[in-house]
C-alpha cells in the first residue's frame, strides 16, 4: 500500500509511527512515508511467482511541514529528480517490475494538468513500468509512454464519505510475463456512495461502458487508444 497522501500526518508523528508499526505487524508492504526522507523514499518489495515487484510512492499535496526530511517524519514529496533516481536504482535489480504511485492532480476534475505530463514522462523514461495516480476522487486520462501506462487518476476504490461529486471509478489491471508487460486494461467500478452505500463492485452493462467511453475520449488527446466493452477497456500499448 501507499501511505504517501495528504492525510498521512493528520494526527501527527505518533499516529504515522503507529500506522507503520501496524502495517509491519500485519506484514503489509508499504511505501511513501516514514521517520525520515530516506525511509519515506524506500520502496516496498514483493515477489510474485519469482518476479520482484517494487513499489514507490510519493505525494504532491501534502503541506511542506508534512514532508519527510533528514531525521524528520513525513511523506515523500513528488520531486521528479528524486523519483527518477529511485526508479533507476530499483531497475538495477535484474528482472524487476517497478510501479510508481503518485498522489497528485486536482480534486473533482476529469483531466490531468500539463505539468503532470512532464513528470510522468521523466519517470517512465527512467524505467517505470506503470504510474498509478490518485487524489482527484475521479478517474482521469490514461497515457501510454514507451508502451507502458500512466493512469493519471484511478478515482476512489473504497472511500467512506458521501459526496454528490464522487462518481464511478476504475481499476487498472496489468498482466506481466516475468518483467515484460503483456497487457493493460481498465475495469469499471461502482463508486457513487449515495447509491452503493460504500460497497463498490465491478460495473458492467451500459453504466460501465459509458464510464469507459468517457475516459477513452479524454485519453485520445494524449494519443491513447482503447478497445471498450461493457465490462472493460483494453489499452493499446503499441501503435498500430
Amino acid at each position: 500500500v501507499s501511505i504517501a497522501n495528504n492525510h498521512a500526518m493528520d494526527y501527527g508523528e505518533d499516529a504515522l509511527e503507529d500506522t507503520i508499526m501496524l502495517l509491519d505487524g500485519w506484514k503489509i508492504a508499504h511505501a511513501g512515508a516514514g521517520q525520515s526522507l530516506d525511509e519515506a523514499r524506500r520502496p516496498a518489495r514483493i515477489v510474485v511467482e519469482g518476479t520482484p515487484v517494487v513499489f514507490l510512492a510519493y505525494c504532491a499535496w501534502a503541506r511542506s511541514k508534512m514532508h519527510a526530511g533528514e531525521g524528520t517524519p513525513g511523506v515523500a514529496p513528488i520531486d521528479a529528480d528524486a523519483i527518477v533516481e529511485d526508479v533507476r536504482k530499483a531497475k538495477e535489480e535484474e528482472g524487476a517490475v517497478v510501479i510508481v504511485s503518485l498522489h497528485w492532480g486536482i480534486q473533482h476534475t476529469d483531466r490531468s494538468q500539463p505539468g503532470q505530463h512532464a513528470v510522468a514522462h521523466a519517470i517512465m523514461e527512467a524505467g517505470a513500468d506503470a504510474i498509478l495516480g490518485h487524489h482527484p476522487h475521479r478517474p482521469q486520462e490514461i497515457e501510454v509512454v514507451g508502451g507502458r501506462p500512466v493512469a493519471y487518476s484511478l478515482g476512489n476504490l473504497v472511500f467512506g464519505y458521501m459526496n454528490p461529486l464522487y462518481t464511478n471509478n476504475v481499476a487498472l489491471v496489468l498482466s506481466f510475463d516475468g518483467a515484460s508487460l503483456v497487457s493493460a486494461a481498465l475495469v469499471p467500478l461502482a463508486g457513487k456512495n449515495g447509491r452503493i452505500r460504500y460497497r463498490p463492485y465491478p460495473l458492467s452493462g451500459p453504466d460501465g461502458r459509458r464510464l469507459l467511453e468517457k475516459i477513452a475520449g479524454f485519453s485520445e488527446r494524449l494519443g491513447t487508444v482503447m478497445d471498450v466493452s461493457d465490462s472493460g477497456a483494453a489499452i493499446r500499448l503499441a501503435a498500430d
